[in-house]
This record gives structure tokens, C-alpha cells and sequence, in this order.
């Protein structure tokens, strides 16, 4: 049997108990002072005032119906915004959560680059300071060298220049210079003959006069007239020799101030990338790691929120279905309330 159909049973029961229960008081009514009361009009005013209470019994059911009724409306209304609320802050962390996922990945990416670029810089520095300290210390080498064979060269040509001025204004070539002083300086050029600045034809010559000079002081004799005459101007030679000398110096000097000079401009520039890229380094890192704190805040919210949701959810669920419930069983009541007032009513017709 159906809930409604059973409750318009039991209405209907109620009924026949009430009129069975009029009809019993009238019974015992009309035994008791059958002269002193109308019988039929005892019966009426009883079930006049049956209905009365009937009646009032509705209007007391219906008051507090109507206020079950506001409750059940603003009880799903706020759970219905509740779970509104829920839903769209969970859509908000979701989407929250997925661009810290997406600021993550691009942050790793971004360091691994900078990793990779710092990598680079710093050996670049390494390799450049490197070449840089080979190349000062051939300069040093080949300054020092080339500073040597022009003191040995100028203290030649003083030697000279003093025996000549000695000898009176003949040419050295037709003198023959025999001075301890000079022969030193003469056997110290041997170390300047091989040297990379000094010409081959000048080597030659000065190979030539200092083989000769050598072969005379073997041999004890005084030098051969092919030594005084192939010999050249011997000042004119020195002299041209430390020009040139002293010109390579000077290029030497000019490369290594241009190479020390682009040295200086790479290496600041290298430094500064990577001064830079370790700041931009540190930054991407401070990034990464508030956007992981943020995707661990979201997804920690989001549980919170998901439980509260389904929470909300299943509140309203059951809210709406009490209320429906409730409501069916009012019907019912109010159905068999009138019911009861018809059967009374035609019972006084």
C-alpha cells in the first residue's frame, strides 16, 4: 500500500473513531436525562464543536508547516550557494594549481638555459685567461730578448764609435778594431744571430764578420784583409740592426697592449654575463620555488575545498528530499483533515 494511501486510511480511521466516539456521548447522554436535552440537538453541537477542533488542529498544523516550509527554502537555498561557492573555488584552484604546474616547467627550462649559458661563459673566461697568460709570457720572452740584443748592440756600436773616433775619421773598414771590450760584445751577438726579428741578409753579415773575427783569434794573427774589407760598414749594420730591433720592440709592446687591452674587454664582458646570469639564476630559482609553495598551498585548499563541496552536496540532497517527504506527508494530512469535516458536515445536513 502506498505512504498516501495509507495516511487517508488512518485519516479516515480517526474520523470513524471521532463520530463513533459523538455517537457513544449521545447514547449515554439520551440515557442519562432523556427529558432534560434533545438527543439530536446534543448530537449536533457535539460535532459542531468537533469540527471546531478539527479546524483549529489545521490551522496550528499549517502554521507550523509554513515554517518548516521557510526552513526547507532558505536551507537549500544556502546549501545550494554553498555548493556554487565550492564549485567555483574549486575551478579557481584547479586552474590556479595548473598555471604554478605551468610556471614550474618553464622555470626548469629556464634554468637548465642558464645553466647551460653560465657553463659556457665561464669556461669561455677560463680558455681566454689561459691563451691570455701564454701569450704575456711569450711577449715577456721576446721583450726581454729583443731588450737585450739592443743594449748588446748599442754598447757594440759605442765601442766602435769610440775606436773610430780614436783612430781618426777613417772608415771602420779599413781599420782593424782589436779591443778586448769589442770582442766580448761581438761573441754576445752570437746569441742574437737566431734571433726571429733579425734579417737573413744582416745574420749573414754579422755571422760573417764574427766567424771572421773568431777565425783571427785562433790563429793568433791579426785579421785577414777580406775581414777588413767585407765587412761593410760594421755601424751601419749595428745601427740598422737595432732599428730594427727596437721597431719590433715597439710592435711587440703595441700587440700586447691591444691583446691585454681586448683581454680586458672580454673578460669584463664575460664576468658581466655571468654576474648577470647568476642573478637571473637566483631569481628563476626564488620563482620556481614560490610556485611550487603556491601549487602545494592550491592542491592542499583544493582537498579542503572537495570535501567541503561534497559536504554541501550531500546536505542539500538530503535537505530536498526531508522537505519533499515532509511535504507529501502534509498533503496527506491536510487531505484527511477535510475528509473528516465533510463526513461531519453532511452528517448534520
Amino acid at each position: 500500500m502506498a505512504r498516501g494511501e495509507a495516511r487517508r486510511f488512518l485519516a479516515v480511521g480517526a474520523m470513524a473513531r471521532r463520530a463513533c466516539g459523538i455517537a457513544t456521548a449521545c447514547v449515554c447522554l439520551g440515557a442519562a436525562s432523556a427529558a432534560e436535552m434533545n438527543p439530536l440537538e446534543k448530537t449536533i453541537e457535539l460535532m459542531t464543536k468537533l469540527q471546531k477542533q478539527i479546524v483549529a488542529d489545521g490551522e496550528r498544523e499549517d502554521g507550523a508547516y509554513n515554517k518548516y516550509k521557510d526552513w526547507c527554502v532558505s536551507t537549500s537555498t544556502e546549501k545550494k550557494n554553498e555548493v556554487e561557492t565550492a564549485t567555483k573555488q574549486k575551478s579557481k584552484l584547479e586552474a590556479d594549481i595548473q598555471l604554478a604546474t605551468s610556471d614550474i616547467e618553464a622555470s626548469v627550462a629556464k634554468i637548465e638555459q642558464l645553466s647551460g649559458l653560465l657553463a659556457s661563459n665561464e669556461a669561455k673566461l677560463k680558455e681566454i685567461t689561459a691563451v691570455r697568460k701564454d701569450e704575456s709570457e711569450a711577449f715577456k720572452a721576446t721583450e726581454k730578448q729583443l731588450m737585450e740584443a739592443i743594449d748588446m748592440l748599442g754598447r757594440a756600436i759605442e765601442i766602435l764609435m769610440k775606436e773610430v773616433r780614436k783612430k781618426g775619421s777613417s772608415a771602420l773598414v779599413q781599420t782593424t778594431v782589436d779591443t778586448e771590450s769589442l770582442e766580448n760584445v761581438l761573441l754576445g751577438l752570437g746569441a742574437v744571430i737566431d734571433a726571429s726579428w733579425l734579417t737573413s741578409g744582416n745574420s749573414e753579415r754579422l755571422f760573417s764578420m764574427l766567424q771572421a773575427r773568431q777565425d783571427a783569434m785562433d790563429s793568433g794573427a791579426p785579421a785577414p784583409e777580406a775581414y777588413k774589407s767585407q765587412s761593410g760598414n760594421v755601424i751601419d749594420l749595428m745601427e740598422d740592426m737595432r732599428e730594427k730591433a727596437e721597431a719590433q720592440l715597439r710592435n711587440a709592446r703595441n700587440t700586447e697592449s691591444k691583446a691585454q687591452q681586448n683581454f680586458d674587454l672580454l673578460r669584463q664582458s664575460l664576468k658581466q654575463q655571468i654576474e648577470q646570469g647568476n642573478k637571473d639564476m637566483k631569481d628563476e630559482k626564488s620563482n620556481k620555488a614560490a610556485a611550487e609553495e603556491k601549487k602545494a598551498t592550491g592542491e592542499k585548499n583544493l582537498g579542503v575545498t572537495k570535501r567541503e563541496l561534497a559536504k554541501s552536496e550531500e546536505a542539500l540532497k538530503n535537505t530536498r528530499s526531508t522537505c519533499i517527504r515532509t511535504a507529501a506527508d502534509h498533503e496527506a494530512t491536510v487531505a484527511a483533515r477535510a475528509e473528516e469535516l465533510k463526513v461531519l458536515a453532511e452528517a448534520q445536513k
